[in-house]
């Protein structure tokens, strides 16, 4: 789980300038995916990545925007077992 927490908010930090985000990483995962400035092309372009850095798909319908950052991580890291 730490590989696929690391993954996710190492790619939501290269897609959304520093200024746009809480600086704490303890903060960003406790962001609902709601209330992170990016748009559906941004989680397209963000979940591709993903799948490139995780070595598998990625359903965009798991990536649901009431779910923190935090619980998309683990919901990641469950779907790959």
């Amino acid at each position: 789980m730490p590989d696929v927490q690391e993954k996710l908010l190492a790619r939501i930090r290269q897609m959304v300038s520093a200024d746009r985000l809480p600086k704490d990483s303890a903060a960003l995962m406790a962001t609902r995916i709601s209330d992170l400035p990016l748009d559906s092309l941004d989680w397209l372009t963000l979940a591709m990545k993903l799948e490139d850095d995780l070595g598998r798909s990625i359903e965009m319908d798991a990536i649901d925007d009431e779910l923190s950052v935090a619980e998309l991580a683990l919901k990641l890291a469950a779907d790959a077992e």
